[in-house]
This record gives structure tokens, sequence and C-alpha cells, in this order.
């Protein structure tokens, strides 16, 4: 996998006009797939070159973003967020309301820490701002033979920043937080065990939510988790977990909270922050079911199989209206023929691909299943070039590229012919779309005045660092796994995801803020570059 990964960052970076030196590295460490390939994440430098936005470069592969991705930065949905200013601790609070009118009371554990009260009632709440305590710099080292972009602290820059590792490898300089100050506006700090990370938030602490709380918890995105924090209020229809039915998650979206559907990959319609999908109907309108195999599946494996292709499908049609609306923008932004005749491309390739869930959806189902309507209010409200900018590095630069590597994890253990025809077609059109997207925001950027520029190249930093900080864990979900049909294991979907996010996002959108500076892609210390 993780070879793939790094031609296809090769290719990608070529296609954007950096020129790139790549040479022939030791076997790779801190992978489940023990690929020991040659030519790895540690050996590739690069260098800003030409400003072409063009040149195509072959798929190896992708599907698209998880359903809970929104414009925090492609992870944990918290529906936009927009600050709520700061607040003096209030000591803690016992309100009534919420879901189903039940009493929020809290019995605060030993672990609580740093304004964070957590609750033996399985929630959390922040009566007061963190003070984090910092253990950085550190003397501990990575292992040499990992690939990334640091081995110990002191190889990052600022008094914050510290070396981490994602999940199943790669390491990348973090930036930490001792205070809410250290955190960008809208953002709070939440302790950790080598320093505090930002996380955006709806409210900063309790003060913030009179007769309620601050509250926080940390949904799954695909790859690991993300503090969300919003003021619990009586339209919440869940607050934790276990108010959901299994296979679903309590998640916030603008300042509510509701169960959704554990994510699923699909390139999200995103409106106001929030990612907005169809509801499922019976009709024949997208697709003929096709037959099942001879061989008979368990109830309990046809039915996780009409949930994940279901949730595929409507994530696949609301690619529709993504694109739909991305071509809008293009024309408004004055791009150039080329990305508007791609983004179009783009949109048919969407409609095959639910074309294509939604029939595999109503095989496993027995019945025909289509898409009701979508909901386009408020899709096409004027955006600044910015939010324009911003939004599609959310949609395609971080979510399509961390699919890629989920779609291949699902293609490597589908044996059923139709399933893999299905991904196969879906792994070679999105990682061309994901390309698109990284074309767009380069040609953005070499466009836009000086002071937007700045504007868009802060906003892309801070989503890619919460998309870093995410923490590496994975979701609650109930074991069923059916690869021969493309549900693959949880586990090795947040590797892939996570693996993506290290080799592919981080260093290409590095590469592209950097602008006409040299920029290193985690190479590693005194890396062996010539063969």
């Amino acid at each position: 996998m993780r070879r793939e990964l790094v031609f296809w960052r090769v290719s990608l970076l070529a296609g954007l006009g950096f020129s790139i030196t790549a040479g022939c590295g030791g076997k790779q460490t801190g992978s489940d797939d023990n690929d020991g390939d040659s030519g790895s994440a540690g050996d590739t430098n690069v260098e800003t070159g030409g400003a072409g936005t063009g040149g195509r470069t072959s798929a190896t592969g992708g599907t698209r973003t998880t359903g809970g991705v929104d414009a925090t930065g492609g992870v944990a949905p918290t529906g936009g967020v927009s600050p709520t200013g700061g607040a003096s601790p209030t000591g803690g609070a016992s309100p009534t309301g919420g879901v189903s009118g039940r009493e929020f009371t809290c019995t605060e554990t030993a672990d609580s820490e740093g304004g964070l009260v957590r609750c033996a009632e399985e929630w959390a709440h922040r009566p007061e701002p963190a003070s984090c305590t910092s253990k950085i710099p550190r003397d501990e080292e990575f292992d040499p033979d990992v690939p990334g972009a640091c081995h110990k602290d002191a190889d990052c820059e600022g008094p914050l920043e510290y070396c981490a590792q994602g999940l199943p490898g790669g390491t990348y300089c973090q930036k930490g937080c001792e205070t809410d100050a250290d955190c960008a506006e809208g953002a709070v700090c939440v302790c950790g065990p080598v320093i505090g990370e930002c996380y955006f938030a709806l409210c900063n602490t309790d003060e913030d939510c009179p007769g309620s709380v601050c509250l926080g918890s940390q949904p799954y995105n695909g790859c690991g988790t993300n503090w969300q924090f919003a003021c619990a209020a009586p339209e919440d229809e869940c607050w934790v977990d276990a108010d959901c039915g299994a296979g679903s998650q309590c998640t916030a979206q603008s300042g509510v909270r509701k169960c959704q559907a554990l994510p699923v990959c699909g390139r999200p319609f995103l409106v106001g922050g929030s990612a907005r999908k169809a509801r499922l109907r019976n009709a024949v309108s997208w697709a003929e079911p096709c037959a099942l195999p001879s061989r008979e599946l368990s109830e309990e494996a046809r039915s996780a199989l009409v949930t994940h292709w279901s949730e595929m499908a409507l994530m696949e049609h609301a690619s529709v209206g993504a694109f739909s609306r991305f071509i809008l923008e293009l024309l408004s932004l004055g791009a150039p023929a080329e990305l508007v005749r791609d983004a179009n491309r783009a949109l048919g390739d969407e409609i095959a691909h639910a074309e294509l869930c939604f029939a595999l959806a109503s095989r496993y189902a027995g019945r025909p299943i289509a898409p009701g309507a979508l909901s386009i209010a408020g899709a096409l409200d004027p955006k600044t070039a910015v939010e324009i900018g911003h939004t599609a590095f959310l949609e395609a630069c971080l979510g399509e590229v961390q699919a890629v590597a989920e779609a291949r994890a699902a293609l490597e253990g589908a044996t059923d012919p139709a399933v893999q025809s299905a991904l196969s077609r879906i792994v070679e059109d999105e990682a061309r779309h994901a390309e698109l997207g990284f074309r767009f925001v380069k040609w953005l950027l070499d466009t836009l005045p000086a002071n937007e520029r700045a504007a868009l190249s802060a906003a892309i930093e801070a989503s890619l660092e919460q998309a870093l900080s995410a923490r590496a864990s994975e979701p609650q979900l109930d074991g069923v796994t059916a690869p021969e049909h493309g549900l693959a294991a949880a586990r090795a979907v947040a590797q892939a995801r996570r693996l993506a996010l290290v080799e592919v996002c981080a260093p290409c959108t590095r590469a592209l803020l950097n602008g006409q500076r040299a920029v290193v892609v985690g190479a590693r210390p005194n890396a062996e570059l010539a063969c």
C-alpha cells in the first residue's frame, strides 16, 4: 500500500509542476503490509519548479471521503465552526434539558485535567479554559528507518511543535498548545500526553452555554477521532454514541447533535460546513439490482452490506451535487477551460459511481433502492474565492486523497466480480478527481492577490493540522466484515486513510503552500538519494 501511495504522490507533485528527485531507499518500517519496497516516502526530495497546473498522472486507486468530513478540516463534523469568543470559568454546571428531557449529571473521574471534566456518565464538558503541561522537547527519537519529516522534536520548528507518528507509520511535525490563546480563533486547547492540541469548537466553556454545558465528544471520522465541542441543547437527539443504534455515532452538526452512520467513502457535498445527502427510497430510478452469487450470505452480513453500499451510494449521489456546484464556482472565478472540462467529466463519473453503488445496495437488499430528493437550500449562496478554495481543499485534497487508500484496501480484499468491477472504476476515477482538486488549489493560489492568498493558505494549513491531529483510534463497530464483497475491516480502513493522509495529503499540501521555496517531503536525515 505504501509503495503505491508514494508513487502516486511523486506523480501528483510532478503534475503540479514540481521537480522530483527520488532515490532508492531501504526497507520500509511501520507498515502493516510489510512491502519492504525501495523508493519509499523517506527518499523523496521535492523542489518547486514551474507553475503549471496541468499534467496527467496515472491513478493508483482512490475513492472518496468519509461521510463526516466538514469545513473544520475534513475530519470530525462540527458544522462549519464559528467562534463563540472567550469565556471565564464557571466551575461546573448541572443543567437539565437535551435528549428526551434527560438531566445532565456529571460524576467526575480521575482523568479530568486542564479544564476538561470527564464524567462517568460517558460525556465530558469544559467548565474552564485549559492549562496544559508541555513535555517538549523530548529526548527520545523515532526509528531512523521510519519515513517522515522528523525523527525527534528538535527537527521541528517553533516552541510548541513536536515530532509525531501517524497510524500505521510516517512522522510529521505537529503544533501543540498550552492554552486556548495558542489556538486559532474558534478553536480550543485540549490537553494531551505530550502537550495540548487545538480543536475547533462552537463553544469555549460552559459559560458560553446559558443553562447548559459546553459538551465535548470524539466521533470517529474514518482515520481517527477529533474532539468537537458544542452546547448541549434541547434539540439534540443524542449526547453519546450509546444513544444511537448499532453502526451509528453521535456527531454535532451546526450545533445540534444527531445520530449518523459511521463514515464511508464519498466526496462530501458540504453546505454550511455540514455534509449533505439525500434519503433512501424504494425505486428503480438509479439502478436495477445485479444478481447475487450462488453462495448464500448470512443475514448479519447481508444487513451490513446493505448499509455499507447504501451509504456509499448516497455519498456518490451527493458528489454529483458537489461537482455541479464546483463547475459553477470555476466559471465564477474565470478558471481555465481545462479545469472546467475535467470537473464536468468528474460529474459524469459520479453519476456512474452512484449507479454502481445503488445496484450493489439493491442486490444485497433484494429490492430496488434509489435516492430521494437532495436539498440544495443554501448550496449556491455566494462565497468568496477563499471560501471556494478552502471547500475544494477539504472535499478533494483531504477527503478524496485519504479515500484513495481506503478504496484500494477494499479492492484488495474483494473477490466478487461485481464488487471488483465497481471498485476498480471508482478507484481510477477518484484518484483523478483528487488530482483535479490539487490542480485547482494551485491555480487559485497562483491567481489570488497577496492578502487573499495568505488567507487561503492559513485556512488550508489549519485544516491540515486539524486532520493530522486526529487521534489514531478505531471506531466502535460490531465487527461485521465481508471483505470479498467490499466491506473491509474497520482497522484496515483506518490505517489506509491515515497512511494516505501522512504520505500524500500532508506533503503535497505543504509543497503547494511553500510556493517557490524548496521543500523536502518525508526525507530521512542523511537519506541515500542515489541507487
